[in-house]
């Protein structure tokens, strides 16, 4: 699925956006066996999924927290798993920073707590857990504010709804 009809190329984060929407309707998602085979097929040998990635031509995007979450929740909506389960769990937990709270990709030390939501979920997602869980409470914790809401990071000033609800959700799984 593309995000617009004026968009070329389709992606794994629109076409998960589709599968949500169908399933939210309760329709059937059309062409399932083709949607999910593509979805699948932009899972990258690292475990993680690239916004564009296509394998079997031999394209891979950098896999990403969000990118890996989309797919992994169009998957199991479609009733299916992706092609390294293991390889998506060490993706995952790979993304945990020295804070606790987990980056974009692979390297990427500025943690907020969207992509925490991302790896912790999608650990869930792959029967996975984060390897300290302890840690990552305490980087959720850290981003709460005086009014209650979160914020993404340390260097934020505001909370967003978005934010809130990622971190709730995260403190949620982690058992906070």
């Amino acid at each position: 699925f593309r995000s617009a009809p004026a968009d070329r190329d389709a992606d794994v984060s629109s076409t998960s956006s589709a599968v949500r929407a169908y399933y939210y309707l309760g329709v059937p998602v059309s062409n399932a066996s083709l949607t999910e085979a593509y979805v699948r097929n932009h899972q990258n040998t690292d475990g993680g999924f690239g916004l564009q990635t296509n394998r079997q031509s031999g394209i891979t995007w950098t896999s990403t927290a969000t990118a890996t979450w989309d797919a992994l929740l169009a998957l199991r909506i479609l009733g299916s798993v992706p092609d390294f389960p293991t390889e998506a769990q060490s993706f995952l937990r790979g993304l945990q920073n020295a804070d606790g709270g987990f980056g974009l990709n692979t390297g990427n030390l500025t943690s907020r707590s969207a992509y925490s939501f991302d790896a912790v979920d999608g650990l869930a997602m792959v029967n996975g857990t984060v390897l300290t869980p302890g840690a990552a409470r305490s980087f959720l914790a850290g981003n709460q504010l005086a009014s209650g809401g979160f914020v993404e990071n340390g260097l934020d000033t505001t909370a967003g709804l978005h934010t809130t609800y990622y971190a709730v959700r995260s403190l949620k799984a982690l058992g906070g």
